[in-house]
């Protein structure tokens, strides 16, 4: 009987225990399971000092990539039971060239051979260019559908640039909660001019109200029905600022998954305009 009893309790210290370190985890959770709406719960407080929407996503992308740096890590797709259709190797490059951002996506092969890059040079604003190159040599070539898919996963230009942080047509800002964290929640579409940007008509994103970053997006289609999702899985400090780690992608119906995982993050000095291929 008395062994019955210590038990129960070292179960419900263990499951007390759990549940604190579940609510205090965050910098490196583990993705929850199921739908968004298992895990994002409405906050019911009536805040009317909300910042506009455009201060909250001028926040949110100047986390993304706070400084110049070079960003290298891993692409994983995996489709239909699990299994591996691309596991390959990324490279970010953020530079500042005057008061323009350059960032150039590259994805290589596992040996990390060269296989394409996309450039894209933004101001505060709007995007000013984009240029796309191919093979060992890097050779300048037609640019691609941004909604086209990169190799063999699901996941597109348009999602590994978070494009559609930049979209301008925002409804008024909600307080949310996202994995117990309290959230502005935005619901964005693209206007006439971005549309050929997406293949979704919509988009909800969470943004976290004390660190700034963006940490999810789900994406719908003319009918309401979700089509994607897309989670921030781990974040990293640098410089005082939080900036998106790791991401996941999952795509419906079917559920077809891509992780990018970063491995290393290395400051640039200013004005550094080439740290060289791997």
């Amino acid at each position: 009987m008395k062994t019955g009893k210590i038990a129960i309790k070292l179960f419900l210290y263990l499951f007390i225990f759990l549940v604190c370190f579940a609510r205090s985890s965050y910098c490196d959770y583990a993705e929850p399971g199921g739908s968004a709406d298992d895990f994002v719960i409405s906050d019911l407080s009536d805040d009317s000092s909300l910042p506009s929407a455009d201060i909250i996503l001028e926040h949110a992308r100047a986390h993304i990539i706070p400084e110049p740096m070079l960003i290298t890590g891993e692409l994983v797709s995996k489709g239909k039971l699990s299994r591996v259709t691309e596991d390959l190797k990324i490279k970010v490059e953020a530079r500042q060239d005057g008061d323009n951002a350059v960032i150039c996506y590259t994805i290589n092969d596992r040996f990390g051979g060269h296989l394409e890059s996309l450039e894209i040079v933004r101001n505060r604003d709007k995007l000013l260019k984009t240029s796309y190159f191919t093979g060992p040599e890097m050779k300048e070539s037609e640019l691609p559908e941004i909604t086209s898919h990169i190799r063999k996963t699901d996941l597109t230009w348009n999602d590994l640039s978070l494009n559609f942080l930049w979209w301008r047509t925002v409804k008024p800002p909600e307080l949310d909660r996202f994995i117990g964290r309290r959230c502005y929640k935005l619901t964005m579409a693209p206007d006439m001019s971005d549309k050929h940007e997406s293949l979704e008509t919509s988009v909800t994103v969470w943004v976290d109200t004390e660190l700034c970053g963006f940490l999810a997006a789900d994406f719908f289609n003319s009918d309401g029905v979700r089509t994607r999702r897309m989670r921030v899985r781990s974040l990293k400090k640098i410089n005082d600022l939080w900036m998106v780690k790791d991401m996941s992608f999952t795509s419906f119906p079917l559920k077809y998954r891509t992780v990018i995982k970063i491995d290393d993050m290395e400051l640039l000095p200013t004005g550094d305009k080439n740290s060289g291929d791997d």
